[in-house]
């Protein structure tokens, strides 16, 4: 076994990450789907994972003796993407002028597509972002804020998303809409709890089973629309058939569109539970992490406390949880506060267990930090350092009170994303 606990996690994370590969997910999927006709192919990825989805399908593409005959790649970093396709970076997690347009470039790649034409969509997280661009009526300022607020507003990815959608040009099925005629396969890789495609990157080539009175009405009672007044409007207008509804379920758009899950949270926790295997630590897997954060950490807290025994062995979650944060936050993202509140209760009850939460995508948060790896020592070594831990998790300021204790976690961009993986390792005095 490796020296220390948290090399032992940084191992085990590493092989969840690499088992969600996106250039293998899709090498494996098309290798079992040869090329239909002499039509042409377009290409449109879009997410964390575009880069490497993009190059695997150019590769298999290449191999068949097949150029594509347009698409497009839409990343959060700057790559190197074959120069067979344009390149744009959108904005993420706010969308911004590099959204705009890369939303712009993908309508004209979009209307590139003729009847008959195969257009491969590559679907990864991040992609609600990085091509949001205002449905007409309202204005980009509208959409940033809104997903400004909702990143801390307590709501789950799929409410979230649900909302998001209605007010972009690409969600709720509208790219969908735009390629009609075509035929069009999807190779997602799903950062939402359950896979549902609706919601994967706010569904761009899926029905939408949402009207504008639901979501005025969710936006009502979570209290979105008095901080948004434009788009109570715009609903209203929804409702009253001014203005059109989302393409629902049954539209002729979503007759020629097949959609694969080609790898999700579940595939990573696997890559995890092998490599522990190999490594001969006892493992197992929980079900996956879901809700608001002190919710997720006492789930987490009390399986360890009842897991202890006389070797290691290793307790493996995935999932996605919540953070509500008021006006007066400070920085991190929902891994950390997680971190920093588990390690509080591990300290609390002697607990010798090791714990990593961590994005996939090697980013929590709007911060530099994959996430962060704790034990029952680290909330001392943070109030060592001078950090009231206890206003810190109020705050939401994890990342200030881990930076201290030498717990954050940095890995980089990962090129992936399949929400989060937290692993705890027990290895008893």
């Amino acid at each position: 076994m490796p020296a220390s606990p948290r090399a032992i996690l940084e191992t085990l994370y590493h092989a969840g990450v690499r088992a969600v590969d996106p250039g293998t997910a899709v090498t494996r999927t098309l290798a079992n789907r040869p090329i239909a006709g002499p039509s042409r192919v377009h290409l449109l990825s879009i997410g964390k994972a575009a880069d490497r989805m993009a190059e695997a399908a150019l590769r298999f593409l290449a191999e068949q003796g097949v150029s594509p005959a347009g698409g497009l790649v839409v990343s959060v970093e700057p790559g190197n993407t074959s120069a067979a396709l344009p390149r744009i970076c959108g904005d993420h997690p706010i969308p911004g002028p590099g959204s705009l347009a890369a939303a712009a470039t993908l309508k004209a790649a979009a209307a590139n597509v003729a009847p008959g034409d195969q257009v491969w969509v590559l679907l990864s997280g991040g992609t609600s972002s990085l091509i949001a661009a205002p449905v007409a009526h309202l204005a980009p300022t509208d959409v940033s804020r809104l997903f400004t607020d909702l990143l801390g507003s307590g709501l789950d990815i799929h409410q979230m998303n649900l909302i998001r959608k209605r007010f972009t040009t690409w969600g709720a099925g509208r790219l969908a809409s735009a390629l009609a005629g075509a035929q069009v396969s999807v190779l997602a890789i799903s950062d939402v709890p359950g896979n549902n495609p609706a919601s994967i990157g706010s569904g761009p080539v899926s029905p939408d089973p949402s009207t504008g009175r639901e979501i005025r009405a969710l936006l009502e009672t979570h209290r979105v629309s008095a901080q948004h007044p434009g788009l109570g409007i715009y609903l209203d207008s929804v409702v009253a058939g001014r203005f059109p509804e989302t393409p629902k379920p049954g539209d002729a758009a979503f007759d020629q569109v097949d959609f694969t899950i080609i790898a999700d949270n579940q595939t990573a926790m696997k890559g995890v539970a092998s490599e522990a295997a190999r490594l001969n630590i006892p493992f197992s897997l929980e079900p996956a992490l879901t809700g608001d954060v002190q919710d997720a950490a006492q789930v987490i807290v009390e399986r360890l406390g009842s897991a202890m025994s006389g070797h290691p062995h290793c307790i493996i979650w995935g999932g996605e949880t919540t953070v509500t944060t008021g006006a007066d936050h400070g920085s991190g993202g929902r891994c950390q506060q997680l971190a920093l509140v588990v390690s509080a209760a591990l300290a609390d009850r002697k607990i010798p267990a090791t714990i990593l939460a961590a994005g996939t995508d090697g980013r929590d948060g709007p911060t530099d930090a994959a996430g962060a790896i704790v034990d029952r020592n680290t909330i001392g070594l943070s109030r060592s350092g001078g950090i009231d831990t206890e206003e810190s998790v109020r705050r939401h300021d994890a990342y200030t009170a881990l930076r201290p204790a030498g717990a954050l976690f940095h890995t980089g961009p990962t090129g992936t994303n399949v929400m989060d993986l937290v692993i705890g390792l027990i290895v008893p005095d």
